[in-house]
C-alpha cells in the first residue's frame, strides 16, 4: 500500500500490520461493546472510519449472512485493500464506500447500529458527523463508540521515561490541531444534543 495523507500515520504495510495488532490487542473490548450494543444477526451494521476493515470483518461475522456491514472511510488505499480482502475471502455481506464524512452521504433510517472507533479524537467537523449517523439510524438503533477519554494517563509498568517524553509530544501535537485527544469527554452531551 502506498502512503497517503488522509492519515497522519500513513496507509503504507508498516501502518496496516500495526493497525492489525491494534485491533486485536483491543478486540475483546470491542466484542463486550458490541455484545452491549445488541449487535446481532441479520442487521445492517455502520463501520465509520472502517480504515482496513479489521473490526469490519468481525462484525460482518456477528451479522451473519443476512445481515449486511457498511465500512466507510476517507482513505482510498484502505477502502481497496477491505474490498480485496472480502472478495478474497468470499465475505459477501460487506460493503466498503470511499468517502470523507464532510461528503459521506448515509441515507435516513439506514442502519440498525453503528460503530466508531477512535474517529472522533481526529476530526473537526464532530457534531456534523454524529448527526448524520444519528439520522442514519433506524427508531431505537444505537451508536457504540470506543474512545479517548483521558489520553495523557496511559502507563507503562515499569516506567520508562521515553514514554512520558512520547505522551507529552503527542499532547502537544494535538494542542496545534483543531480536534480534541480526550474527546470522549464531550461525547455524550453531543451525543443528547444529535437526539441520541
Amino acid at each position: 500500500m502506498s502512503k497517503e495523507a488522509a492519515y497522519i500515520l500513513g496507509t503504507h504495510n508498516e501502518e496496516l500490520d500495526r493497525l492489525g495488532f491494534q485491533h486485536r490487542v483491543w478486540a475483546d473490548a470491542a466484542h463486550a461493546l458490541w455484545h452491549k450494543a445488541n449487535i446481532r444477526g441479520g442487521q445492517h451494521v455502520l463501520d465509520l472510519d472502517c480504515g482496513p476493515g479489521f473490526a469490519s470483518f468481525d462484525l460482518a461475522g456477528i451479522v451473519g449472512h443476512d445481515g449486511l456491514l457498511t465500512g466507510i472511510d476517507r482513505s482510498a488505499e484502505y477502502i481497496d485493500y477491505a474490498q480485496q480482502k472480502s472478495a478474497a475471502s468470499g465475505v459477501q455481506n460487506t460493503r466498503f464506500v470511499h468517502s470523507n464524512f464532510a461528503e459521506m452521504e448515509l441515507g435516513k433510517e439506514q442502519f440498525d447500529a453503528a460503530y466508531a472507533r477512535w474517529v472522533f479524537s481526529w476530526i473537526t467537523n464532530v457534531d456534523e458527523t454524529i448527526a448524520k449517523v444519528a439520522a442514519s439510524l433506524k427508531p431505537g438503533g444505537v451508536f457504540a463508540v470506543q474512545e479517548y477519554l483521558q489520553w495523557g494517563t496511559f502507563r507503562m509498568i515499569p516506567e520508562h521515561p521515553d514514554v512520558r517524553v512520547m505522551i507529552e509530544a503527542c499532547r502537544e501535537s494535538w494542542r496545534l490541531m483543531d480536534s480534541e485527544i480526550d474527546i470522549g469527554r464531550t461525547l455524550t452531551e453531543r451525543f443528547e444534543k444529535a437526539g441520541l
